[in-house]
């Protein structure tokens, strides 16, 4: 239902189609192919329907349409318009009239093209890659495995899984998993979002691991530590993403394709199940221990996947905004007797999630495809996350401990170098206050901070830090006390630091999304060194600027002020 309604709320996004393409063999004959796509699609009634609100109920459901009234047409095309024919074939769905599947074949002066796409709300990777296996079997004289437990079925069965002890039992453990987290570990956007946009626009970048990682030395190694190779995976997105934001616990969604009954492995439909992974970074374990205490957690959440992602996220607020899928050879291609005609994803144009991450298992070695959004993100922070990623993978072949694995190359330092400018004197008996301010009467104009589109003179800096210095003063807080404030990455942190130290008193930043930290200051006082300041979320102490959010709160001790 979740997606329904987001696709209701963006009618003209794409990002929940799954669109494909194959080139077909020389010689290959469309019609035959366009009669066996044909007949595999009448078998699933499940991908001739449309959403329809039930009025008695004041719900929405499935209605289902003839099985036989899907067209697939045959066009002429030529072969230099394929690009922009495969572009043009990405385009929205009417869910409430239906079908949610389209297929259509173009024959050019080299190829056959086989275009299909398939709404998610009746389909998922496994489904894709099952239906054209099928499809691949009626072209071959060969008849598929029919149907086991359907779509329709298997949503009747969800319907009344709520009252079961199997329910009860899944709801203790993710609130015993994650009841009281407070972790953010979305990437700071490098453009600001704008929240009244109809779509949000995709770029998609891929890394071919090739001789860097190849599937028998992978297995070997996954074998050797005792874990799976998605685990494997799992584990270097989850350390990587961690460390691009320099956090020591993340939070994000993963998949698994929800058929671990074998009843269901001829199911058509959506039964991807959407988790919450929840990982803590201990720098002293062993690569090994990492990825054993991750693949134990994983599987137990796993199998308490009968909760819906859509309840845990009202309940505690968790996200698929971080997705990491692994696909292993899921959507490789058709394996015909004279060969394997490869799967092209095509893309949709828009993104399903902030940044997915999906790992494809192809030609003896893996492919990553890192998809972002483009309008918050630039392509360079996705080939970072993307690099942190492989130079993790790498890290757990060769060093024993998670602190020993080098995650910056000679290039990236030497990158980093570049920007050690020329180096001013400046008189080392004044203080950092002491220096702005002086910098700030010498050139009051001049831009001193930058955060996204916005930008902050010396003036308006030396200003807003005076407001924040004069706040914390009327708290009675000056010289050798500490004060802590929660704050999101951004242009108040400057602020916030310079006015506590023209306060006289001593900075020590909180990250507003860093839970663990958050965590002990708002629970544990006694966990505070010595003079830290006390209370949550005070704002409005830089002043009335009206520029900018993520403004920092004050933690003030009880009784001062």
């Amino acid at each position: 239902m979740g997606v329904f309604l987001e696709c209701a709320a963006s009618p003209q996004s794409t990002m929940y189609n799954i669109p494909v393409c194959f080139r077909l063999p020389a010689g290959a004959d469309p019609e035959r192919w366009k009669e066996a796509a044909g007949r595999m699609a009448s078998r699933y009634p499940a991908l001739f329907v449309s959403i329809e609100m039930r009025q008695e109920e004041q719900t929405y459901g499935m209605a289902v349409h003839d099985t036989d009234g899907l067209s697939i047409p045959v066009y002429e095309a030529a072969e230099e318009e394929m690009d922009g024919l495969k572009r043009e074939f990405v385009r929205p769905f009417d869910l409430e009239k239906g079908p949610l599947v389209r297929m259509a074949f173009y024959r050019t002066e080299e190829s056959v093209y086989f275009l299909a796409d398939m709404h998610h709300i009746i389909s998922d990777g496994a489904s894709v890659a099952l239906f054209f296996d099928g499809v691949r079997k009626i072209y071959e004289g060969e008849e598929p495995e029919a149907e086991g437990i359907s779509q329709f079925d298997l949503s009747l069965c969800e319907g009344r899984l709520k009252d079961t002890e199997a329910y009860k039992k899944a709801r203790e453990y993710f609130e015993k998993r994650l009841a009281g987290l407070e972790v953010d570990s979305v990437p700071v956007f490098d453009m600001a979002e704008n929240p009244e946009a109809p779509e949000r626009p995709s770029g998609r970048i891929t890394g071919c691991l090739g001789e860097i990682l190849g599937q028998e030395e992978t297995e070997w190694f996954a074998g050797k530590n005792g874990v799976t190779e998605s685990t494997l995976f799992l584990g270097a997105f989850a350390y990587a993403l961690a460390k691009y934001n320099d956090q020591t616990e993340v939070l994000f969604g993963s998949v698994n394709n929800g058929r671990r009954d074998l009843k269901l492995k001829r199911t058509i439909g959506m039964l991807v199940r959407t988790l919450p992974v929840y990982v803590q970074i201990q720098e002293e374990e062993t690569v090994a221990e990492y990825l054993q205490k991750l693949q134990q957690d994983f599987f137990e959440t796993m199998s308490h996947d009968c909760c819906s992602f859509e309840e845990l996220a009202g309940r505690y607020q968790v996200t698929s905004d971080i997705l990491f899928v692994y696909q292993s050879e899921t959507l490789n291609g058709m394996h015909t007797k004279r060969g394997l005609i490869p799967m092209e994803t095509l893309e949709t144009g828009n993104s399903l999630a902030n940044l997915a991450v999906h790992v494809f298992k192809k030609d003896g070695s893996y492919e990553i495809h890192l998809e972002y959004r483009s309008d918050v993100y630039l392509e360079r922070t996705a080939r970072t996350l993307l690099s942190l990623m492989v130079k993790a993978l790498e890290g757990f072949r060769y060093c024993a401990c998670l602190k020993d694995i080098p995650l910056v190359s000679a290039e990236d330092v030497a990158v980093l170098d570049s920007y050690h400018g020329k180096r001013t004197d400046y008189d080392r008996a004044l203080t950092l206050p002491e220096l702005f301010r002086r910098q700030a009467e010498k050139t009051p104009e001049h831009t001193a901070v930058v955060f996204r589109e916005k930008r902050f003179s010396y003036r308006e800096i030396d200003r807003l830090s005076d407001g924040v210095a004069a706040y914390v003063s009327r708290l009675g807080i000056g010289k050798d006390q500490t004060v802590s404030i929660l704050i999101s990455r951004g242009e108040y942190m400057p602020i916030a630091s310079l006015g506590v130290m023209k306060a006289g008193a001593i900075y020590q930043p909180l990250e507003k999304d860093g839970g663990d930290c958050k965590r002990k200051c708002l629970h544990d006082e006694s966990a505070l060194p010595s003079g830290i300041p006390l209370a949550y979320n005070l704002q409005g102490i830089c002043g009335k600027t009206g520029r900018g959010s993520g403004r920092p709160g004050l933690l003030q001790r009880a009784g001062k002020g």
